[in-house]
């Protein structure tokens, strides 16, 4: 159990959280939000890693309000705009996720990222947004995607396996918005990353003990 529920704090795990704190603290400031991409193939830990930094940024109950700091949802495969504005309505909470079309949902989802305070929206699996339609269907994805940060709104993180950059090879406005990406690449037992591995089997042998 110790072993399934480890939370290893590896170099690149390290540094995509640095890079999401620095988004976190430099949202909600009157410029541009700095928006991240994070490319890795799947079981290199970019799930884990954003799921651990949501929890670092739990909702805050006010009296008339609750903050959410952090969004993160999981888009499902061969989702809509309408869909996909239901996914995250339903991670902020609200209980009329499902209600209105794709323009009521929208702007049900606009209006509780401004009174919430949201810093950060992350979209992983972003992967499953161009497994679908053609370059066109991208491209109105992407305008839709455009909507959901704005000057002195939430930083936002898309995530997903390499196929994911076609999203933003679609739509030049969405590219121009994305001025880094981060790639997490897998642990291997070659290279520079052998005494990684090596410190990592001794943990896993410590909490396999006796």
């Amino acid at each position: 159990v110790s072993v399934a529920s480890a939370f290893g704090k590896f170099p690149q795990v390290v540094a995509l959280l640095d890079t999401l704190d620095a988004r976190f603290h430099n949202a909600l400031d009157e410029g541009e939000p700095e928006h991240l991409m994070v490319l890795g193939e799947s079981g290199t830990g970019k799930t884990t890693t954003l799921r651990h930094f949501c929890k670092m940024h739990p909702p805050i109950e006010h009296p008339e309000v609750t903050e959410v700091p952090v969004v993160y949802a999981e888009i499902p495969s061969k989702t809509t705009i309408k869909g996909l504005a239901g996914t995250l309505l339903q991670a902020m909470g609200s209980p009329y996720w499902n209600k209105g079309d794709q323009i009521q949902r929208t702007h049900q989802l606009l209006t509780l990222l401004r009174a919430c305070k949201t810093r950060v929206v992350i979209l992983d699996e972003a992967n499953h947004l161009v497994d679908r339609g053609g370059v066109r269907t991208h491209y109105h994805i992407g305008d839709w995607i455009k909507q959901l940060s704005w000057p002195g709104g939430p930083a936002l993180v898309l995530a997903g396996t390499p196929r994911a950059e076609l999203l933003l090879a679609t739509n030049t406005q969405l590219r121009g918005r994305f001025g880094e990406c981060f790639s997490i690449n897998p642990l291997s037992a070659n290279g520079e990353d052998l005494g990684l591995f090596a410190k990592i089997l001794r943990s896993f042998e410590a909490q396999l003990k006796p």
